[in-house]
């Protein structure tokens, strides 16, 4: 059975975590603390934890949906609410490969397979990448934000 489409959304999915991942990768602490002004608890810890979280969550979905053979994701996940910058790092990393392991038997005659009302396989694969891009966008906003505001004197 074929898996074209599958492996066009993966490496969609796999430049969208690469893309967030190679932005966050050198932020000290103090970057991804920050926020918009608008929305303080939104800090960039906050954005990367949810999306890391809801991407290895969405994944999971697919694979249960599918009854694709049971992947675990990094131990590092169940400990993501308290995870700081490497840990985090290391989650974006893992993410793309992750995916890619766990729908590798996944075929396009799949992707059309609706096991609830709302969405089907692809729909939900592509929303994950989506949510990713969103994600990058949401970083790159707070990242240009603080870059326009004048430097405090030492």
């Amino acid at each position: 059975m074929s898996n074209f489409h599958v492996q066009a959304l993966l490496t969609e999915y796999r430049r969208a975590v690469a893309a967030c991942s190679d932005m966050v990768r050198d932020w000290p602490l103090d970057k991804m603390n920050r926020s918009l002004p608008a929305s303080p608890r939104a800090t960039c810890m906050v954005i990367l934890k949810e999306a890391i979280k809801t991407s290895y969550g969405n994944i999971a979905w697919i694979q249960k949906s599918a009854a694709l053979p049971r992947m675990s994701p990094p131990e590092a996940l169940a400990g993501l609410g308290e995870a700081g910058v490497p840990v985090v790092n290391s989650l974006l990393r893992l993410m793309g490969p992750f995916a890619a392991e766990t729908l590798r038997n996944l075929t396009d005659d799949q992707l059309s397979y609706r096991p609830v009302r709302e969405y089907t396989l692809e729909q939900m694969l592509e929303n994950t990448i989506v949510h990713m891009w969103l994600t990058v966008g949401r970083l790159e906003k707070i990242h240009t934000y603080h870059a326009s505001q004048p430097k405090e004197a030492e």
